[in-house]
């Protein structure tokens, strides 16, 4: 199972044919061409989660159009000032700026308070510069077009209810992906990471009045989930036992930066169960604190990798790495899980220290095995639209 994760990461990693669509793949049987570094990757160009919120009609899957943009000005890192945003120069400005924006900063934890509301906001998560670590989520072409029409091959659509089309022999299952990133730091070896100049969203008040400002940032890759669904035809598809409902034909994996933070066991910085020593109060819209009033969030690895995905990872590393140049030899498999039955497993988990800070002592299926869930195992779907079951974040 992980290499097959693996290899799932090298394919959405690899770098994007831009002009040939979303999606799409830069020589996909040439392998040198995986080293070429710092340029839109696979799964980069996928449809972001806000693509989907808020918006009159979803645009078609290689579409850039939208009713509403996520920023109203756009400040770019050098050269021309600000860009009062539209829904007519958006499309291009979305493309020349990066083709992403990091419209996350709260987190979602899960809530062991009881009540009917089954997770909580927690904090955002603070690194030792004062800057906020930012988040995205993306969908794949199988999953939006599902949401979209119905129109994927294998999707159900109902009133009220999807299900998501599975992986199988020559069809493509869906895939979402959420991302972590936080600014490049003068202390950083750019080489050492995926790197790109991006569009980072603040709110800021202007006279009084609230404003969304899409900054052009340098932003490092810290972390990656990945969730696809398959068929069990599927070749390294773990069993998923009998009487399986949709919630077990979804597999979840978790990588991360090696330099992201050490195990607590190793770390005398560090005490309790939780892994973390301070967490930042939930915040509002606008505007932000300064950075002088924020204080860096110290975490650890509440739980280690396991003995099997340690070997992989050495024997991945042992082939991405070799010259200068090449971040992807610094990224490893954190864990896998998939359900059997109610079961997760494997039973031991290992939490991703950047996306789940506050939970790390949950398993990824106490969020996604809802059975109430209307879109399937994707909760990225249900928070904008769920109050009853998410709290209201600000930053989504």
């Amino acid at each position: 199972m992980d290499r097959l994760l693996w290899q799932t990461f090298i394919a959405l990693n690899w770098p994007a044919d831009t002009e040939a669509g979303r999606g799409v793949p830069r020589s996909p049987t040439d392998p040198s061409q995986f080293w070429t570094t710092y340029v839109p990757l696979v799964w980069e160009t996928w449809k972001q989660q806000w693509e989907t919120v808020d918006q009159e009609k979803l645009s078609a899957w290689n579409s850039y159009d939208v009713a509403r943009p996520p920023c109203d000005e756009v400040q770019p890192r050098e050269g021309e000032g600000p860009i009062r945003v539209d829904p007519e120069n958006w499309p291009s400005l979305y493309k020349k700026y990066g083709g992403t924006v990091l419209n996350g900063i709260n987190l979602v934890k899960q809530n062991h308070a009881g009540g009917d509301v089954p997770f909580a906001l927690a904090g955002p998560l603070i690194d030792p510069h004062s800057n906020y670590v930012r988040y995205e989520v993306r969908f794949n072409q199988a999953l939006y077009d599902c949401v979209r029409d119905g129109s994927s091959a294998g999707c159900s659509k109902t009133e009220g209810r999807i299900s998501m089309p599975a992986a199988r022999p020559g069809q493509a299952g869906a895939i979402s992906v959420k991302a972590a990133w936080r600014e490049l730091d003068e202390d950083d070896d750019k080489k050492d990471y995926h790197h790109r100049d991006v569009l980072v969203l603040d709110h800021e008040n202007r006279s009084g009045k609230p404003i969304r400002v899409c900054k052009q940032k340098e932003m490092v890759l810290v972390g990656m989930h990945l969730v696809y669904k398959r068929d069990a035809s599927v070749a390294g598809a773990p069993d998923a036992g009998a009487g399986q409902d949709e919630r077990n034909h979804w597999i979840w994996s978790t990588f991360e930066h090696a330099n992201n933070a050490p195990n607590c066991s190793e770390s005398f910085a560090f005490s309790g169960s939780n892994g973390y020593s301070h967490e930042p109060a939930v915040l509002a819209r606008a505007p932000l604190p300064p950075a002088e009033a924020r204080k860096p969030v110290m975490l650890c690895h509440v739980k280690k990798i396991g003995p099997t995905t340690k070997r992989v990872n050495r024997a991945y590393a042992g082939v991405l790495c070799g010259g200068d140049d090449q971040p992807w030899c610094n990224y490893r498999l954190q864990s896998s899980h998939w359900l059997v039955g109610d079961a997760p497993m494997p039973s031991k988990w290992v939490a991703n220290v950047i996306l789940e800070p506050y939970s790390q002592d949950d398993t990824c299926m106490g969020c996604h095995n809802q059975q109430s869930s209307a879109s399937d195992f994707v909760w990225s779907l249900e928070i904008a639209r769920r109050p009853d079951v998410f709290p209201k974040d600000p930053w989504r």
